[in-house]
């Protein structure tokens, strides 16, 4: 480069105004500086207290790169104890290179010192945001680099954490129930009780200790909850929180276990039962719900809960939003009574595995006409007319849906799959199992309205389709597609489209929105290749999904607040 000088000329410089020191080029060394694609040169110059000795010195100016004064600065490391060795510093705003006019006397490592950006350097406020987005585990650790990290950590930086997951501490992990409960009591609920909303004491087993915690927590909201956990956890938990509003039930063998929480606890927003193999048989005809209920997850239990629950719920005129029930005899639901409350409804998750429930549940569609999110598992219906159906009277009923997940059964032709692009508010799209054709003309209907933002397929969509997306949807950040015939090909021509797309800028920020996520079906994640622009593994939850499920929630869940 012209505005480069030779290393010729450095030298010439320096014992120009340094006589005493000996400049000598060694290009015998075993060591060099790449100055640049053609020349491989090294400077050497010679201590004063000893001719004998050569010692690597850099000359820095601004018109070197700092990667190379910090490769200069690497070599000159294996000598940190050289007091008679001169760095010589060009003014940065003399072009000169006659004009040496800063020297000063230092080891290596002090000048290493002196350049480097310390964190301890940076304002209070910036260190507590900084710490705010640490993982809770290295956040404890970072109480012990120092006093002033000890101070802000602890009193300061845990006001975000608002979820208690032992599971976030990988040192508790096979540790007996009183070492969880002693790092519970003594370090971390100390520092965050004031701001925790939510907890998991899966990991807990004893009963007691559970109890003894729920006094500890003034602002708890939300719990997760297993059946063997003692009767006096459940107990001590209705009795000091019935303004509850979000509690989850895995495993639960005592349905009075249920019942205790539905009667003490009458604000509750949302009830999740998970894994609950035990029937629900020996309640009373009727039993309390709370009138502010407005979540219902029912998943991978027998069909009993529902049908009770969802009776009770349309029985008291509760008008849910949201409603998700998988893994049961769904024939046995009554879908009218899902549809009594329907007007509200906005989110719908249902397994539909026979005829019966089929049936149903077409009659019933016209009046959840609220949706925005709808969720259907259909790989247990062996029959090619039915898809086509519900895809024809979705896109004339739900004209406010805003995401559609359908997972059929294998190589489903849905005919009328391109129906869904009338839908205006339509712009996130799940589906697996379709014939190749339907979907790829479903995906480019929707990037012609260049309003998508997710599309998830297991069918391999054209290339030039996806690269195209990327070009005419700016709001486009989740697609997965089917994998490619050659992946690598593949990850290349996107690159070069958002190259295209952004003119080879760099985001502002790490997690910039407009940052997409690209998944076309490899498991081979360490040869993923990199891209400012582009995150080349499957996303994270559906925020679209989640927002509809969970947005309406007062309580603050994990998954809710990233939202």
């Amino acid at each position: 480069m012209d505005n480069l000088y030779s290393i010729e000329e450095e030298i010439k410089a320096v014992s120009a105004i340094f006589p005493d020191l000996v400049n000598i080029i060694n290009p015998k060394s075993t060591i060099s500086i790449n100055l640049n694609e053609t020349t491989d040169v090294l400077v050497t110059l010679q201590s004063r207290s000893d001719p004998k000795i050569e010692i690597f010195a850099p000359a820095f100016s601004s018109r070197f790169s700092k990667k190379f004064q910090k490769k200069l600065l690497d070599i000159c490391a294996e000598y940190p104890d050289e007091p008679n060795l001169y760095y010589l510093v060009y003014d940065e705003e003399d072009s000169d290179p006659e004009d040496v006019l800063l020297s000063f006397q230092v080891t290596p490592n002090e000048l290493r010192a002196k350049q480097a950006c310390s964190i301890e350097k940076l304002a209070n406020e910036l260190l507590i945001e900084i710490f705010e987005w640490l993982p809770p585990e290295d956040r404890l650790q970072a109480e012990l680099v120092s006093h002033r990290w000890r101070k802000l950590t602890k009193d300061y930086s845990w006001s975000k954490y608002c979820s208690i997951f032992i599971e976030d501490f990988s040192f508790l992990r096979y540790e007996e129930d009183n070492v969880k409960l002693r790092f519970l009591t003594k370090i971390l609920i100390p520092r965050c009780a004031r701001f925790t909303k939510e907890i998991d004491f899966r990991e807990l087993c004893n009963g007691r200790a559970i109890a003894k915690l729920t006094c500890l927590l003034p602002n708890l909201q939300h719990i997760i909850l297993e059946d063997r956990h003692a009767y006096e956890a459940f107990t001590q938990i209705t009795e000091r929180y019935p303004t509850i509003k979000s509690v989850v039930l895995e495993r639960l063998q005592h349905e009075d276990n249920l019942l205790d929480i539905l009667v003490s606890c009458p604000e509750l927003e949302f009830i999740g039962l998970l894994n609950c193999r035990h029937p629900f048989q020996n309640t009373p005809a009727n039993f309390p719900m709370s009138p502010f209920l407005k979540r219902l997850e029912i998943e991978n239990c027998d069909y009993t809960y529902a049908l009770k629950l969802l009776t009770q719920v349309a029985e008291s005129s509760i008008y849910l939003e949201s409603l998700r029930v998988t893994e049961l005899a769904a024939e046995k639901i009554n879908f009218n009574q899902v549809a009594k409350y329907g007007n509200r409804l906005k989110y719908l998750s249902l397994v539909l595995n026979t005829k019966e429930s089929w049936g149903c549940f077409q009659s019933q569609l016209h009046r959840l006409s609220k949706l925005q999110v709808l969720e259907l598992d259909l790989r247990s219906l062996d029959c090619e007319k039915w898809p086509n159906e519900l895809i024809k009277q979705v896109a004339k009923t739900c004209v406010e849906l805003q995401h559609l997940t359908v997972f059929a059964c294998k190589c489903a032709d849905i005919k009328d799959i391109g129906a869904l692009a009338e839908l205006s508010e339509l712009y996130s799209v799940k589906f697996y199992g379709l014939l190749k054709c339907r979907i790829t003309h479903l995906f480019e209907r929707l990037v012609a309205g260049e309003k998508l933002r997710y599309f998830h397929t297991d069918t391999t969509l054209p290339l030039k389709s996806v690269c195209k997306a990327l070009t005419k949807c700016p709001d486009l950040t989740d697609i997965c597609s089917g994998p490619y015939t050659s992946t690598v090909f593949a990850y290349k021509e996107v690159m070069k489209a958002l190259d295209g797309i952004h003119d080879r800028h760099k985001p502002p920020l790490a997690d910039d929105k407009h940052i997409c996520w690209i998944d076309f079906g490899t498991d081979r994640r360490e040869q993923l290749p990199t891209h400012a622009w582009a995150r080349f593994a499957k996303k994270r939850e559906n925020k679209v999904v989640q927002n509809a499920a969970y947005g309406s929630l007062s309580c603050s869940r994990r998954f809710a607040c990233a939202l």
